[in-house]
């Protein structure tokens, strides 16, 4: 990095993101009997090279022909309600659960 830049990012993550990931992944588990990879949305803030992960909220995922497809619809309609209580937050990411990158995740991304 050049003379008075700095080359790292900052990221927060608030414990409320990880409570809302474990969940969302324990309420599935308990739903299915068994351990089912879920997808969800990261929400927070952005500055320059800071991000603060403040929230999330779980996506609604459909399959094609074996590919992972994300409900645009649901997407587009809980992205609004967020945007109505949490106007300052954007879209900043996404996050799946698993023990590794599945292919399907890495298509999704």
């Amino acid at each position: 990095a050049a003379t008075g830049t700095s080359g790292s990012v900052t990221i927060s993550l608030h414990p409320l993101v990880i409570m809302n990931v474990s969940e969302h992944w324990t309420r599935v588990r308990a739903q299915e009997g068994k351990p089912t990879q879920v997808f969800g949305a990261l929400i927070g803030t952005q500055t320059g090279r800071k991000i603060e992960v403040m929230n999330s909220f779980e996506l609604v995922v459909d399959t094609l022909d074996g590919e992972v497809v994300i409900n645009q619809e649901y997407y587009a309609t809980k992205e609004g309600q967020f945007k109505q209580v949490f106007s300052e937050m954007d879209f900043l990411g996404w996050y799946t659960t698993g023990d590794q990158p599945l292919p399907s995740a890495i298509k999704v991304h």
